[in-house]
Parts: structure tokens; C-alpha cells; sequence
């Protein structure tokens, strides 16, 4: 038989029957001789690959398997997901809170990714593994390379090293949904349109789905979510003011809904709820949240209503 037309037959069967070939490649003996002819063949099925790179099999054929998946095709885009809990979406793949093999493994690539620049690995070792004793902190740090590399399966590795120095691998294209906040949230400070300020604020703010990291302990973590939870009450703020000025009305009433629940007392807040109300043509109800204001004051910080807040409400009872 023609030697093209027995490789087309092969090939053939190997796309059409991948399950069979999947369990052939669960033992070395096999996995080798199954990855020679899909190396003749210049590829295969990529579920069968994606098998072949499984890490119970030896490194030889792991990294001939992740050539094969990897030519002629361009890296699937690395999605970060850092407000909540964080997630790794390569592909089709998604990593969560399992399947890292450690937690600092997940939080290191987290943190890597979020700065974006090559970093010291002595820094890191600094920040995730400050009290171990001298070499340890190294070894720590390579294990939670090596917990990555297996997470990701048949994927490249997502971090990439030049000496000392460790950051994502820059062959991936990268989302982030951090930085798509910072930007929203730059840009909506740049533009004099109240429209599009608006849309660019909303932009962010339906980012953010929760603490950055919410459930990593780290310092370098905890500042960067302290930073965040600081601009999005500032987003809160001055959407809600660009809201009143475009007459938006029921969208302050969300947004102050939203302040109120982080701060019974912030009076800017009840302020522009009252303003809302009026403008809605329910003052009763611009009176009432002015008594929720004054009794939140009193209880939480021993305080009376401020002059801007009064005069809202002398405006809300000249309506009844």
C-alpha cells in the first residue's frame, strides 16, 4: 500500500476512534509507541494528547505530547480572575480552588500574574515563606512551580524564568479582570462626558464580584484588596453622583443601597437617596430615610445629621 494512503488511513483511525487510543496511552509502553506514530503522522485528536501529557507518564513524553498540541497553533488565552476566589482559565480548562496542589501554588501564579514584570525569586520567597529556615524557602518555591506545571495539564507552563527571575510566560496572550478594573476605572476619571464616565464606572464596578482574593491571608494580598475595596466605594461615590446629574434616579437608589450596606453612616449616601426620592416624587419616602440616617448616626457614632442632610429633608416636607 502507498505509504500516503496507509498515514491518511491511520490518521483516520486515530481521529475517529480517540477512546480507544486514550486507553492505550495510560502505560508508558503503549503511550510511547502511540505517540511515535502521531509524531510520523504530524499530530492527532487533541484529547489524545491532552492524555499523553498526563503526569503519571515520564517527562520525555509529556514534553513530546505538549510540542505536538502546540504546533502550528497559537497559546489559548489565560484568562485571571483575581475579585472573589481566583481562577486559572487556559482554554477550555478552568482551576479554582482545587486541583493546584497546594494553595501557595495558586496564590503565587495569582500573584505573579497580577504584577505583570519579572520578579526576584528571593522576593517571593520573602513573601510567601518568610520564616523558613535558609534553603528551605528555595525549596518550598520550586515545589510550587512544580504544582503548577502539573496543574495546567497539557497546557505550557504559565510561568516562565530567566535566572533569578520568575513571571508569566509571555507567549500566552493574558486577560485579567484586575486590570480591566484599573482601566475602567482610570479612564472614567479622564473623559468630561457624564455618559460615558458613567458606562465606563458600571464597566468596573460589574467587575468586581467580590474582595480581590478573598481567601488568601498573604500581606501583599491583603494590601492589594484594601486598595480595591477603596476604589470601588470611590466608584460607588462618583457613580452615584454622575447618576444624579444625568436624573438616573433608580440607579442611585442601587448604588446608595450599596454604600449604605458598607456604611450606615455615610451621610453622602442618605443625602443623595433623599434626592433620589424627591426627584422620584415620593418625598415620604426622602422623609423616612432621612430618620434611618439620624438614628444610625446617633447609635453608631453618637452624631446628629448634618446641615446638607437637614435642608434635603426641609425640601422633601415642603413637598407633602
Amino acid at each position: 500500500m502507498d505509504s500516503a494512503i496507509a498515514k491518511r488511513a491511520a490518521l483516520r483511525i486515530i481521529r475517529e476512534s480517540p477512546k480507544a487510543l486514550q486507553s492505550a496511552g495510560r502505560r508508558p509502553e503503549t503511550a510511547s509507541g502511540l505517540l511515535t506514530c502521531l509524531e510520523e503522522l504530524g499530530g492527532g485528536p487533541e484529547p489524545v494528547l491532552r492524555r499523553l501529557c498526563a503526569p503519571s507518564l515520564p517527562d520525555d513524553i509529556k514534553s513530546r505530547s505538549r510540542a505536538l498540541l502546540a504546533e502550528g497553533e497559537q497559546k489559548p488565552l489565560m484568562r485571571l480572575i483575581f475579585f472573589g476566589s481566583f481562577e486559572l482559565h487556559i482554554g477550555d480548562m478552568v482551576l479554582a480552588g482545587k486541583g493546584w496542589g497546594s494553595q501557595k501554588a495558586r496564590f503565587l501564579l495569582a500573584c505573579l500574574g497580577h504584577r505583570g514584570r519579572p520578579t526576584d525569586q528571593e522576593i517571593l520567597v520573602e513573601q510567601f515563606w518568610p520564616d523558613s529556615a535558609p534553603g528551605r524557602g528555595l525549596k518550598n518555591l520550586y515545589q510550587a512551580l512544580t504544582d503548577i506545571r502539573q496543574a495546567v495539564g497539557p497546557y505550557d507552563d504559565p510561568i516562565a524564568r530567566t535566572g533569578q527571575m520568575l513571571q508569566l510566560n509571555p507567549d500566552y496572550p493574558v486577560w485579567s479582570d484586575a486590570e480591566e478594573f484599573e482601566s475602567a476605572f482610570e479612564e472614567s476619571k479622564k473623559t468630561n462626558d457624564p455618559k460615558v464616565a458613567r458606562e465606563l464606572m458600571n464597566d468596573a464596578l460589574r467587575l468586581y464580584q467580590g474582595p480581590f482574593l478573598q481567601d488568601c491571608p498573604l500581606e501583599w494580598a491583603e494590601t492589594q484588596r484594601r486598595d480595591f475595596e477603596l476604589k470601588q466605594l470611590q466608584l460607588l461615590e462618583r457613580l452615584t453622583e454622575c447618576c444624579l446629574h444625568l436624573g438616573h434616579n433608580r440607579e442611585v437608589l442601587t448604588l446608595t443601597q450599596q454604600l449604605l450596606s458598607q456604611d450606615k453612616c455615610h451621610q453622602t449616601a442618605h443625602m443623595s437617596t433623599m434626592e433620589a426620592y424627591i426627584a422620584l416624587g415620593r418625598p415620604e419616602e426622602a422623609i423616612r430615610q432621612y430618620q434611618r440616617a439620624e438614628v444610625a448616626l446617633a447609635n453608631e457614632m453618637g452624631l446628629e445629621p448634618s446641615i446638607e442632610l437637614f435642608k434635603v429633608l426641609q425640601k422633601a416636607k415642603m413637598l407633602m
